[in-house]
């Protein structure tokens, strides 16, 4: 499950830079490395003293492409698609903080009779509770973290918690989608239909992401 967050802080641009390898992540700063023997580096900071062994190691390339070992295990893409891969990111992390921001004025809009408009409602309100069952799933799994064995090692109310939150999320997503096809044309307002359809779609590429590294209904105990 561990392995949906390393893409989260978006690419890892490689470089050298007076024969020193520089990682540089996209959100999260750098690290620099020096070489020890063959293809292995250790890591060196401005405050702390050397690593005393190598924390880095470039594979040999092979039919699969290159690879470089530390805190796992990344592979060389082109360029453009890590460019892609950060409009992507940004476009969902954008969606769905603007869901939170702008669910006070939804919900007080909704106690005014002049601007309820029913056909919209669930446009609103399933985009917010993706939003808030994934925020509340990923707050759960930080702080079950700091006990990993007791509260996720086995079926407690944490690992629980997190299970079916992970499929809330995903079920309240395609909901989501499913709302904006359903709703009446003549009844909702473009700016609604245009919005819903970009925070629906950040959603379901979440989904999609969280889906295919096993997060959405992770079974933590097992």
């Amino acid at each position: 499950m561990a392995h949906y967050s390393t893409n989260l802080n978006g690419p890892l641009r490689v470089r050298f830079e007076d024969g020193k390898l520089v990682l540089k992540y996209f959100i999260g700063g750098k690290e620099t490395f020096v070489p020890t023997e063959g293809m292995q580096f250790r890591k060196i900071s401005e405050k702390d003293p050397p690593h005393p062994i190598a924390s880095v190691v470039l594979i040999t390339p092979n039919a699969e492409g290159r690879f470089i070992q530390f805190y796992h295990t990344v592979k060389y893409v082109p360029t453009w698609l890590a460019l892609t891969e950060i409009a992507l990111g940004m476009f969902v992390y954008a969606s769905l903080f603007s869901i939170l921001l702008y669910a006070p004025f939804w919900l007080l809009g909704g106690l005014s009779r002049r601007r309820r408009r029913p056909a919209e409602r669930g446009m609103r309100l399933w985009p917010l509770l993706a939003v808030l069952c994934m925020f509340t799933m990923f707050i759960t799994l930080g702080i079950g973290s700091r006990d990993p064995f007791a509260r996720l090692g086995h079926m407690t109310s944490w690992s629980l918690t997190i299970f079916l939150l992970s499929i809330a999320f995903a079920v309240a997503s395609i909901a989501s989608a499913i709302a904006w096809l359903r709703a009446d044309r003549r009844e909702t307002r473009r700016s609604v239909r245009v919005y819903s359809l970009l925070v629906t779609l950040a959603l379901l590429i979440a989904t999609t992401y969280l889906a295919y590294w096993g997060v959405i209904g992770v079974h933590t105990w097992a």
